[in-house]
């Protein structure tokens, strides 16, 4: 199988990261001597940690209101997606620490009983998640008719993107 635009895609995706560097390089790193940066604003308190964690929401920001006029269309755009889901540790993280509590060792067989669980959460949960799909494709065929209204949610979800990066980097640690 191959992808349409798979080429322009693995540019997007180096530009990206080399954006993504530069704009780690322009927040500048923090001074090891101390804990906060002299490139830091003064409010900025905290760790390396707390001032990593900042990172990625303004670099999404900044991804957002880049506004690029191509979009991406046809099978291309959901195979983007399926990569980003799979390696998701958060998703993994939830059945092994949820789904344990569950499973009866008298019962015998505690990878079946995993096994089933697991089967009837996605069972439980694909109404939520084809009703999302819908009207998210019902969305974005809005946003594709009308750039106007596209560019505003972008701008809108930048906005709040550097609205909680500005949160993480200014909240003191308890």
């Amino acid at each position: 199988m191959r992808i349409e635009g798979y080429p322009r895609i693995s540019l997007r995706v180096a530009t990206a990261m080399r954006r993504t560097l530069r704009l780690s390089r322009t927040l500048g790193e923090p001074d090891r001597a101390s804990l906060r940066s002299p490139e830091w604003p003064s409010g900025c308190r905290g760790s390396r940690l707390r001032q990593v964690e900042a990172r990625p929401p303004v670099a999404l920001a900044l991804r957002e209101f880049e506004l690029l006029d191509e979009a991406l269309d046809g099978p291309v755009a959901p195979l983007l997606g399926q990569p980003g889901s799979l390696l998701n540790p958060q998703v993994y993280l939830f059945f092994v620490s949820f789904l344990p509590q569950f499973v009866d060792p008298s019962s015998g067989g505690a990878a079946g009983q995993m096994l089933l669980l697991g089967f009837l959460f996605v069972l439980v949960n694909l109404p939520v998640d084809a009703t999302v799909a819908w009207f998210s494709g019902g969305l974005g065929d809005l946003l594709r008719r009308r750039p106007r209204f596209s560019k505003g949610v972008r701008f809108l979800s930048g906005g709040v993107m550097v609205g909680l990066g500005l949160k993480v980097a200014l909240t003191e640690q308890r």
